[in-house]
């Protein structure tokens, strides 16, 4: 505040000094040389509006420190009590220059701040990771909170404008650390669920000799319990080629960054085997119950075994990861199944006159969309085709109603099961999608009337699977 009251003391005097020169010479040249007697007028005026800008520069921090020194000392009880208060506390400038702090950061950064970020009165270069002083020195409105690092603590810092024009700031820290810690170790804490599936068991075990069957089994379902053992998780067999896991989010994490070996080791096994084992498996993290990550778990299982499966998926509520991908032996072999079977329902087709396609009862978009598919297969082929759908889901109904009304496609199109039954004729046949179940499907009665029936299903075959001529289940 001396200093201030020096400033503005100084100042005055010069601009007086300056005017006197300037009118004593205005004087002489109006007397002298009347025609440059403006010169005088011109440079004082010019001048005094220079010195106005530079003393406006350099004392307006000192003003405002001196406002706040001045607040403080005219209420003692607020000055007190902020300089006794237990948490740091610093009012600050527009430009980020601390004009007053407490006693209170100035413990703290003796104890915990560098030699110069005790010596520093500005905000970001003793905290270089705070961002509310812009490139432009405004001070952002809205209260934020921001976590800074001093020494080997971590402090949030809460901030506020001050109210009115003064572009003040005042800023306090609390320190979190401790807090911050306990986050961290429940975050790892929380629990995670998952499943694996072994991929196309059925089949792995028709091209393995019998005799060795329980030690293929046996070998798998080790490697699996070792795996997750290594890393914290526990497995639970709930059938001969499905596991549930469960395991922590720090354990999970492990897995994530070995990018799930597992799926590799298991590639290993030989036990007669003349095929690669390969597993799919899915973990839900994130929600709020044991129950809930099962569900994210499956879900994220529907999505491992849609992309062919040998991979894992890590499913949260709003995102999902996905590591590994189909080996590239088995995938070599799924497409050549591919070509062989889309070949044998060319020929097949090409024998029937008439081609009724449905899914299963209640069908979903996958059901709907497997049926269009095989209908629009039929169609290039020629041939009479139609789609047995008795019942609209919520989500079918705006697909179906966009065909009904398309000129593209015949009104007979979609089919009641009454309709397909009245209509059917000796030589047809039946294809089913997206089931392989007799009880499932849209229409059971239609599969007594021939035994010309394909089935192309992505699910595991059941007991009571659907004889067929030809069938595709992958």
């Amino acid at each position: 505040m001396r200093n201030l009251t020096k400033s503005m003391s100084r100042w005055p005097w010069i601009w007086l000094l300056w005017a006197l020169l300037g009118t004593g010479a205005y004087f002489i040249l109006l007397y002298t040389y009347p025609a440059y007697a403006w010169i005088p007028v011109a440079a004082t005026a010019g001048g005094l509006l220079l010195f106005v800008l530079i003393w406006h520069l350099m004392v307006r921090s000192g003003i405002q420190q001196t406002v706040v020194e001045m607040g403080l000392y005219l209420d003692d009880e607020l000055a007190d009590r902020l300089d006794s208060l237990d948490l740091p506390y610093a009012i600050v400038n527009r430009k980020g220059r601390i004009l007053w702090h407490n006693g209170a950061l100035t413990d703290l950064l003796d104890k915990n701040g560098t030699a110069e970020q005790k010596r520093s009165t500005a905000i970001r270069e003793i905290f270089p990771q705070v961002n509310y002083w812009e490139e432009k020195n405004l001070i952002r409105t809205e209260q934020e909170t921001q976590y800074v690092p001093l020494g080997d603590r971590i402090f949030a810092m809460h901030v506020r404008q001050t109210l009115g024009k003064t572009h003040l700031a005042a800023f306090l820290l609390t320190d979190e650390t401790e807090h911050l810690k306990t986050v961290e170790t429940l975050e790892k804490e929380r629990g995670v669920a998952g499943l694996i599936y072994v991929d196309n068991f059925e089949e792995l075990l028709k091209h393995t000799e019998a005799d060795q069957h329980s030690l293929l089994g046996a070998l798998v379902e080790q490697q699996i319990q070792k795996y997750f053992k290594s890393v914290g998780g526990v497995v639970c067999k709930t059938e001969r080629d499905r596991f549930s896991i469960f395991m922590n989010a720090e354990s999970l994490g492990k897995c994530k960054k070995n990018r799930f070996s597992l799926l590799n080791e298991v590639k290993e096994i030989r036990a007669g085997n003349s095929i690669l084992v390969t597993i799919s498996t899915a973990f839900g993290q994130g929600g709020a119950t044991y129950s809930e990550n099962l569900e994210l778990a499956q879900a994220g299982m529907d999505l491992a075994l849609s992309r062919g499966g040998d991979q894992a998926v890590v499913k949260l509520p709003d995102s999902v990861e996905y590591f590994g991908g189909k080996a590239q032996g088995e995938a070599g072999q799924t497409r050549v199944r591919a070509r062989v079977k889309a070949q044998a329902l060319r020929e097949l087709m090409a024998l029937h006159n008439r081609i009724y396609i449905m899914g299963h009862a209640s069908g979903d978009n996958d059901s709907f969309g497997a049926s269009v598919g095989i209908y629009r297969a039929a169609a290039s082929l020629q041939k009479q085709a139609h789609i047995v759908l008795d019942t609209l889901s919520f989500s079918v109904r705006p697909l179906w109603e966009r065909f009904q009304a398309s000129a593209d496609y015949p009104r007979d199109m979609f089919l009641t099961s009454e309709e397909a039954l009245s209509s059917f004729e000796d030589n047809a046949m039946v294809i089913v999608v997206d089931t392989n179940r007799r009880t499932l499907t849209e229409c059971p009665g239609i599969l007594d009337k021939t035994d010309q029936i394909v089935v192309f299903d992505h699910h595991r075959q059941a007991e009571e699977a659907i004889p067929a001529l030809l069938s595709y289940v992958e």
